[in-house]
């Protein structure tokens, strides 16, 4: 290659040596040049600006040992210079330099010796850090650390309250109108109840988004990972919709793949808002046509399996330009979209938050007023067995004994759910707050407490805090905290409180009864009861056998009291693996035994530990004590 101006290489030069002079005399670190002795040769404009000099004072007059402080002569003369010309170079150390003013500031000094090919001496280069410039800067990004921080928790302080005073109301109202769906109601009040329940609904859901686009905004957005049914899910978020789908005069489709394994594991809330969202816009974009949710799987293994989730319509599509503000918090496609459809323009930023946390992104294929589509994949485990629905309220089986404490300073609140209590058949006394709590716990025997968290006199932490102080069995009575708001900051104060479980505001029914027959001792029926309920099972396997069941029965009263005692120690050294296998085998019995909430604790217990998330020492007594209970009845059993 030959240069086509023969001038162009030497005013290159001088053009690199300008600013190269330029670069020397703006650093943001001291350059200079010294002699054997340590006389400056040169000296860059920064390292004057520190020291207060010009580079006339510096040059050929003074030494670097002249500015000095006196505390860091001594070793500058034995060691700096003496190492310097022993080694040639000097790395780092840590001096003290005294300014024209007198004032001090630490720097860092790193020194090379330059030579001749000869290997005559030329000169030292020194490269200055001003520790006090270094220091400011570490200070202005602690202090700005300390103020993100600072607005992180307020902001996160407002979100817990403001979660708290919308959802308590809220919970009631939802509560209020379950309530009434049981009682007798004319058709009008039906039809006025059904309004009722889907707006408390529409505006719980509303919440709810902008909760999750606050979270992510603030890294607490948390995905969990427990055993659900995919199907199940899709099908009555599809549902959810069928109303309002028929005053748009639409058909609602599901397709889902029969390769689609029963169980899944993931975080069915997070996905459930996917779907409910990406359904829900279909719908209201669309009149006439067809809103079609197909579920297909792409890969799958004994392991896991990659599903893409699409969600079709033949709405009014959107215009290429708008895509770009689809996923942005509180925009929408277009300035009439809001007074033509409604909404808040959250709920594709919504989607996009929960992707990104679930390593996913959305595809979008539409065209104006022919449609959209809306796709994602999500990679998922398989589950082990199939989650257990919760059963509807009206056939929640009936718990026989055990006494509650509910600790609700909200009256509303406390009368909603006394009145679950008592269509349960469950006991319970009522504290208006945490200090009430421990005065009623210290007086009365309960098996269960279901405490409000923010209350006034005492707090749901401190009171269970202080709960766990008292003597047993007093002290180990199990704490379910009960409230409108959850975050990151409340699972690790509940975690120091020792509370055991927890249930958020708004509830359905049939949650708060699982919770009820987890913790209440009334998971396994009365030894007189066995034979008509849990053993049904196993007489009708041996045919009313009496010797035959006998003899079996000694086989299960060993396996389960082995299993017990492995369990125990399984779960205390947090070996997921075993505590799997011991489920495993378990399985066979448990059903003939008909111990299936047993072994829905159990898997609750081993999912925790493959999560490696803590197991409560309260439900780990309760599950290897259910096992020696359930051996024991065995062993009692007249066959």
């Amino acid at each position: 290659m030959t240069e086509k101006n023969p001038l162009s290489s030497l005013h290159v030069s001088q053009q690199i040596d300008e600013r190269a002079g330029q670069l020397f005399e703006s650093a943001p670190c001291g350059y200079l040049f010294t002699s054997t002795t340590g006389r400056f040769l040169r000296v860059n404009q920064t390292f004057c600006e520190w020291l207060g000099y010009t580079s006339a004072e510096l040059v050929g007059s003074c030494s670097l040992i002249d500015l000095v402080s006196r505390g860091s002569r001594i070793f500058f003369e034995t060691h700096f210079f003496p190492v310097l010309n022993l080694q040639g170079t000097v790395e780092e150390i840590n001096l003290t330099l005294q300014r024209k003013d007198g004032s001090r500031f630490p720097v860092l000094i790193s020194a090379t010796q330059h030579h001749d090919p000869e290997g005559r001496f030329l000169f030292n280069s020194l490269i200055i850090l001003n520790f006090a410039v270094r220091k400011q800067y570490e200070s202005e990004l602690l202090e700005a650390k300390k103020r993100a921080e600072s607005s992180d928790r307020a902001k996160s302080y407002f979100l817990s309250t403001i979660s708290h005073e919308v959802l308590t109301p809220l919970n009631a109202i939802i509560g209020m109108s379950d309530l009434l769906e049981t009682t007798n109601l004319t058709p009008h009040q039906s039809r006025l109840q059904s309004i009722l329940s889907k707006s408390a609904v529409h505006l719980l859901q509303l919440f709810k988004n902008v909760l999750v686009v606050s979270k992510a905004g603030l890294g607490q957005l948390k995905v969990a990972s427990n055993p659900f049914d995919l199907r199940e899910l899709t099908h009555s978020v599809v549902n959810s919709f069928r109303f309002d789908s028929r005053n748009h005069g639409l058909e609602l489709h599901v397709e889902i793949d029969n390769r689609l394994p029963e169980t899944l594991v993931g975080d069915a809330t997070l996905i459930s808002q996917l779907l409910t969202n990406l359904v829900g816009n279909a719908v209201k974009f669309t009149d006439g046509g067809s809103v079609r949710t197909q579920l297909s799987v792409r890969e799958l293994t004994p392991q896991e399996v990659v599903i893409e989730f699409s969600i079709a319509d033949t709405g009014i599509g959107i215009p290429a330009e708008k895509l770009k503000k689809l996923f942005v918090p509180f925009s929408q496609a277009s300035k009439d979209i809001h007074s033509r459809y409604g909404g808040s323009g959250l709920g594709l930023a919504i989607c996009s938050s929960i992707l990104e946390q679930l390593d996913s992104q959305m595809e979008v294929e539409t065209e104006v007023g022919v449609g959209s589509r809306f796709s994602f994949e999500l990679t998922l485990p398989r589950g082990e067995t199939p989650p257990q629905p919760s059963p509807p309220p009206h056939k929640l089986p009936r718990i026989n004994r055990g006494r509650v404490l509910l600790v609700e300073d909200n009256d509303t609140n406390a009368y909603l759910v006394s009145r679950y209590f008592r269509q349960w058949n469950v006991a319970f006394d009522i504290a208006t707050d945490g200090k009430d709590a421990i005065e009623q716990v210290q007086e009365k025997e309960y098996d269960l407490i279901l405490m409000d968290l923010r209350m006034p006199v005492m707090n749901g932490y401190d009171a269970a805090a202080h709960i766990r102080q008292l003597k047993a069995p007093r002290g180990s009575i199990p704490i379910i905290a009960f409230s409108a708001s959850s975050s990151l900051t409340m699972s690790s104060r509940m975690r120091e409180a020792q509370i055991d479980d927890f249930l958020l505001k708004p509830f359905a029914p049939g949650k708060l009864h699982a919770i009820l027959l987890e913790y209440l001792p009334a998971l396994l029926p009365k030894p007189e009861d066995m034979s008509r309920t849990r053993f049904s099972q196993l007489r009708q396997t041996f045919d009313e056998d009496p010797e035959e069941l006998a003899a079996f029965a000694v086989i299960l009263e060993r396996e389960l009291l082995t299993a017990a005692t492995e369990l125990d120690a399984a779960i205390a050294a947090t070996n997921a693996r075993t505590v799997g296998d011991l489920k495993h085998k378990l399985k066979t019995s448990m059903q003939l035994l008909g111990a299936g909430e047993l072994m829905k604790r159990l898997g609750y217990i081993t999912e925790d530990l493959k999560n490696q998330e803590p197991v409560e020492p309260q439900r780990q007594r309760q599950v290897v004590a259910d096992l020696r209970e359930l051996a024991h009845q065995l062993k009692n059993e007249k066959w």
